[in-house]
């Protein structure tokens, strides 16, 4: 198994051989954190390689006090609020289902097209905690460390992204009959 602080810590003495490592354990993660946030190829590549870079260049200032996957992500979340602020783009759709396996007009699909509009509605920030929650499977504590909050308010995002999604979900399904 690799130890990823190890990689970390030679990529800090610029070893190219374990960035090359780090970049094959993390590429996938970030780029799919990148599309299902900006549902944009390009855009979610060229953002995934700038964190990819800062990691490369910032490697020094990991301090070991969280997961490396939390430490990036970190990173990645910088990456994507400086990208909103240059684009002034909004947020899209962030999936945290795939309904690849489903026939198309299957009761479970039209379910999971249900769950990505309502997904679709929520706000920015809960639709990143949630990602990061449910689909990254990050522990609070590291979920605070990615969005520079305390643990309580984590917690408590979560809490409310869940019941807000509940709730217009079961709105969305009164509507439809």
């Amino acid at each position: 198994m690799i130890d990823e602080r190890e990689l970390i810590a030679k990529i800090a003495k610029k070893d190219q051989n374990a960035f090359q490592t780090f970049f094959y354990i993390y590429k996938n993660r970030l780029y799919y954190y990148f599309y299902k946030l900006l549902e944009n190829q390009e855009d979610a590549e060229e953002l995934t390689m700038e964190t990819f870079f800062r990691i490369y260049k910032n490697a020094g200032t990991f301090r070991g006090e969280s997961k490396v996957s939390s430490w990036a992500f970190g990173i990645a979340r910088r990456v994507y609020l400086e990208h909103l602020k240059e684009k002034n783009k909004s947020i899209k759709t962030l999936e945290l289902y795939e309904g690849d396996a489903v026939s198309e007009d299957s009761p479970i699909n039209e379910d999971v097209e249900l769950v990505r509009k309502a997904i679709e509605k929520l706000a920015p920030h809960d639709r990143e905690v949630l990602f990061l929650a449910y689909y990254e499977e990050l522990p609070y504590e590291d979920i605070a460390k990615v969005l520079g909050i305390p643990v309580g308010t984590v917690k408590s995002r979560v809490f409310n992204a869940k019941a807000k999604l509940k709730k217009i979900i079961e709105e969305m399904s009164h509507e439809r009959g």
